[in-house]
């Protein structure tokens, strides 16, 4: 079983994080401070508000006028990271990535976190709880809103805390019913929801966790 832990607008995660004031605000993080700069991390709030990261500063502020535009500060990233890697080692030592995406192997790690989340003939639901408490531990240690997606196939762990982290997502851990493809899917190595086919095989009666699709029984 496989987690994929993602931070959304991890850069500007970390500014609203570090500075009250920026919290709960439009936020991006520029190259510099010029207003032809070019952004390359922005908040939730800000993607909500159109603000996308490839977009210039001055034409960012046009779209979001309360939009916080900061510069870069790699020492405060890079001990973010290092502490959502030591987040994670408290379940698996496999533990790999990059800035705000975290992947973690969770097989043969149940001496880690077994007396904590349990043991259980539901690998699934063991993985969910995992999720859940480094989602909260997240929060806890570093004030960010984690999206977590687990599946036994790491790309589908991975789209699903992408999906999670969309600013259309109703909410990080929600899941509603999709259309089912039957030619996206092989083994669940690549499926995504679609409004092509109205059914879903008999088989497919469970659903990953953070996105709205059916993974393999």
């Amino acid at each position: 079983m496989f987690f994929h832990l993602a931070i959304p607008g991890f850069h500007a995660a970390v500014h609203q994080a570090a500075v009250a004031a920026l919290r709960g605000r439009p936020v991006a993080v520029a190259v510099d401070a010029g207003e032809q700069a070019p952004l390359f991390a922005t908040s939730r709030e800000a993607r909500a508000a159109g603000v996308w990261p490839g977009l210039r500063a001055a034409a960012a502020r046009r779209r979001c006028p309360g939009l916080s535009v900061v510069t870069p500060e790699p020492e405060w990233y890079r001990r973010a990271q290092a502490r959502l890697v030591e987040l994670c080692n408290a379940y698996t030592p496999c533990v790999g990535g990059r800035a705000g995406h975290l992947d973690g192997d969770l097989a043969g790690t149940e001496r880690l976190w077994g007396a904590r989340i349990g043991h259980s003939d539901r690998p699934l639901a063991q993985a969910e709880a995992i999720a859940g408490a480094l989602r909260a531990a997240a929060v806890k240690a570093l004030g960010f809103d984690a999206c977590v997606g687990v599946s036994p196939r790491l790309i589908v762990a991975r789209l699903a805390a992408i999906r999670a982290a969309s600013p259309t997502a109703a909410s990080p851990l929600s899941a509603t019913p999709a259309r089912w493809d039957p030619s996206v899917c092989v083994n669940c190595a690549a499926m995504a929801p679609t409004s092509s086919s109205p059914r879903s095989p008999a088989s497919t009666s469970r659903w990953c966790l953070n996105w709205s699709i059916p993974s393999p029984s």
